[in-house]
């Protein structure tokens, strides 16, 4: 009888350590925004260029309850309109190069299977709807049909990224409120989507993008600034 209440005891702490050990192995949840869901199709503007939701002067903005991520125009230029900096959501998917100017500014070359994406210009930022920081651990990006078309044949603004020391790049900067924690830089003179991580930026409240390259001039760069941006994979608070 000693022996059986004794095999019991034994049992019940094991399983009060292994459900501890459980407990203190557990990682915090991750959510990913796809943007593929039919309401945000909403937000996607025609034409791509001076279209009514982009360059109507409204407010354009979103926000996505999964992953608390938002994002709205930075209005840089004090007119409401896309060209002043914003995250706009696109499912445009054309690989001519010969769109090479601004109207076709929200296609891609290539779809990565999402229904939709997000483009970003540069300023543009995303940011943390309820002020909590967290983790971006991953996230697809690519270049728009508009920037590889200028940079494998230039424009009448730009020339074609062919030297060797040539480059153009993203550069993603986290914010806990107005402090930067740290740079992640992604570069853009290959085809397709591509898989990164920003996790090095640590817990952010906003992540902003700019954009630096090798044919800038007086009023900075001459190549055009846009990346597209998908499947973002957030880890919730610790």
């Amino acid at each position: 009888m000693q022996t059986k209440i004794k095999t019991l005891v034994l049992a019940a702490v094991a399983a009060l350590f292994l459900a501890s050990c459980s407990d203190d192995d557990t990682t915090p949840r991750t959510t990913t925004l796809t943007f593929d869901e039919t309401t945000w199709d909403a937000l996607i503007d025609n034409p791509q260029y001076m279209g009514p939701l982009l360059y109507g002067g409204t407010s354009y903005a979103w926000h996505d309850t999964g992953t608390q991520l938002a994002s709205e125009f930075t209005d840089a230029y004090g007119d409401g309109m896309f060209w002043g900096g914003g995250v706009v959501i696109s499912n445009y998917v054309c690989a001519d190069l010969t769109h090479d100017s601004y109207e076709y500014q929200l296609e891609v070359p290539v779809s990565d299977g999402s229904r939709n994406f997000a483009v970003a210009n540069s300023g543009a930022y995303i940011y943390f709807k309820d002020g909590t920081p967290r983790r971006i651990l991953s996230f697809s990006y690519a270049p728009t049909t508009y920037v590889l078309a200028v940079e494998k044949n230039g424009n009448a603004y730009a020339r074609a990224l062919n030297r060797a020391d040539d480059y153009l790049k993203v550069i993603a900067t986290g914010y806990v409120g107005t402090t930067a924690t740290a740079t992640v830089d992604l570069y853009l003179t290959r085809e397709g989507w591509q898989t990164a991580s920003l996790a090095a930026l640590g817990a952010v409240s906003k992540v902003v993008f700019t954009f630096e390259g090798s044919d800038a001039g007086d009023w900075g760069l001459n190549t055009p600034t846009y990346v597209a941006l998908d499947n973002i994979t957030v880890q919730d608070p610790e």
